[in-house]
């Protein structure tokens, strides 16, 4: 097993290794020989510091991901590791709604930038962020119905506590829904340091909270520890947008305006790109 092992990290260097070269010989030439012999400018500074610090958020991030499975493993043992697992992959699927939109949100959300087009961005957050909400409210319900009879089915009686550890961390997950992208808006706006330190925070919560939660509640606090430390990311994020096009800010000012027939002068007054 352990010679095994080590033949799939070779192989997986020795790819990576193949791929940086094909990189070097097809495009990286191309790049050299344009910035040594034409006046190219490129911003190196600029373009480093930008993936030093999605980098990092990225990591910090994953290490959010799984630091409650390493608590809960070193307070309460193996067997509430696997049932905290089930219940963490069955509520990953309503996550997956959020997560699937973010390819296509990038490149839409990148071109509204570039032409500052900020209303165009935050008017379709309403939507985007109302389909996530709805999808992530549909499996849930479901999940409240169903959740114990698809444990039964494809996992074992012994798992039947993951129920209230996925549910806690998909009713977290609907809770986030009205603050979710603001962290991408952020990142293709040229604030990835802001991110980066949004996520360290909500990794020091994480952390935090695992640690007086899990003693006291078990597996049902770490999923709380979690959900609240991914909610709390998303609203830092959310704070840090402008005021002026806050998706919230504007529904307030519709509901509070005398001119609530006049949608298009309250979206020209407060989302003027």
């Amino acid at each position: 097993n352990l010679l095994d092992f080590q033949s799939i990290i070779y192989t997986y260097i020795a790819a990576n290794i193949f791929v940086f070269l094909v990189f070097i010989l097809f495009f990286y030439k191309d790049f050299i020989l344009k910035l040594t012999f034409e006046k190219f400018e490129f911003e190196f500074k600029e373009y480093f510091y930008s993936i030093f610090f999605l980098g990092l958020s990225s990591i910090i991030l994953l290490f959010n991901t799984k630091i409650d499975i390493f608590m809960i493993d070193y307070f309460l043992g193996k067997q509430q590791v696997a049932s905290y697992y089930i219940a963490t992959q069955l509520s990953f699927i309503p996550y997956m709604a959020m997560l699937s939109l973010y390819t296509i949100l990038s490149s839409v959300i990148s071109r509204n930038i570039n032409k500052e087009k900020y209303s165009l961005i935050f008017i379709s957050m309403v939507f985007y962020r109302s389909f996530v909400f709805l999808a992530i409210l549909l499996i849930s319900i479901f999940y409240y119905f169903y959740l114990e009879d698809l444990i039964l089915i494809f996992f074992n009686p012994l798992y039947l506590d993951a129920y209230n550890p996925a549910m806690v961390l998909c009713i977290l997950y609907l809770a986030a829904t009205p603050f979710i992208f603001s962290d991408l808006i952020l990142k293709l706006s040229g604030n990835e340091k802001k991110v980066m330190y949004y996520a360290a925070t909500s990794a020091i919560l994480n952390i935090s909270l695992n640690y007086f939660f899990i003693i006291r509640y078990g597996i049902v606090g770490a999923s709380y520890a979690t959900g609240i430390s991914m909610f709390m990311m998303h609203f830092l994020c959310f704070l840090s947008l402008n005021k002026k096009n806050f998706f919230l800010f504007l529904l307030i000012k519709f509901f509070l305006s005398k001119k609530k027939y006049q949608i298009n002068y309250i979206v020209n007054k407060f989302f003027k790109a």
